[in-house]
């Protein structure tokens, strides 16, 4: 006989407690438990459901955006790296709240000629803007925007809503392409636009990654040109800079 068994006494064996019982350490007997609990639990009739319920809401909550959880991107001039942008989305009281960063600088040697930093945040619900809040510094002019409800508040000026729906110009909503207007996320102007649909191509991302998406040309008093991927996610913008100069804001992944 093992010496690991030479412990299990008469009394044990009375009460049914086995040699190897004995020696097993308490947390495999605990693994045990729960394994049988979870065995019970499965043949519950009403459990296929009750996974199927929490499977649903889990899609729905992670579909919920569309996309990831965030969008970053790399700012380039003539191919060069000036700066960055982001998105960040996060669920808010039954909407979503889209937090948005620029942050570019255009040096000639060591010396900054050209900023432009932007923070903003978007409050959407059931897929309508109802606000939005930022501050810009576009090369030393300073610019800010609070629409909220019926008003819009900003550096241009104040000017009721007269309860129209609004889509931004910060670009990252396929909606955006339905559009005829825009609002600047900069001082709240409406910018007239329209886009033509220019079919699919492969672009490069960040780290050469190429993805298929969608081109759309957009006119107006904004031009962009921007191209949208299978999964509704902007992942490239391009457009002439104020010196007829190529920017390029490309995906970071």
């Amino acid at each position: 006989m093992n010496d690991k068994y030479d412990n299990h006494t008469p009394e044990d064996a009375a009460r049914g407690i086995t040699r190897k019982q004995k020696i097993e350490p308490a947390n495999t007997q605990k693994t045990n438990s729960r394994a049988l609990f979870l065995k019970e639990w499965m043949k519950r009739p009403n459990w296929g459901f009750a996974m199927k319920k929490f499977a649903f809401a889990l899609f729905l909550f992670l579909s919920s955006y569309g996309f990831t959880e965030s969008l970053e991107y790399v700012v380039e001039r003539k191919g060069k790296e000036i700066g960055t942008h982001s998105f960040i989305f996060s669920q808010s009281d039954g909407g979503m709240k889209v937090q948005i960063s620029t942050n570019i600088v255009v040096k000639l040697g060591f010396i900054p000629v050209y900023k432009f930093i932007h923070d903003g945040l978007e409050t959407w619900t059931n897929g309508v803007l109802i606000g939005y809040d930022s501050t810009t510094n576009d090369n030393g002019a300073d610019k800010f925007l609070k629409f909220y409800g019926n008003s819009i508040h900003s550096s241009r000026g104040d000017f009721p809503t007269l309860g129209n729906t609004y889509i931004p110009t910060s670009l990252w909503s396929i909606s955006t392409i339905k559009a005829t207007e825009l609002l600047s996320t900069l001082d709240g102007r409406p910018m007239k636009v329209s886009f033509q649909a220019l079919g699919e191509e492969d672009i490069l991302t960040k780290s050469r990654k190429k993805l298929r998406a969608r081109h759309f040309s957009m006119k107006g008093d904004l031009e962009r040109e921007l191209w949208y991927d299978n999964k509704d996610r902007l992942v490239q913008v391009k457009f002439k800079g104020g010196d007829g100069s190529t920017i390029n804001y490309i995906l970071d992944e």
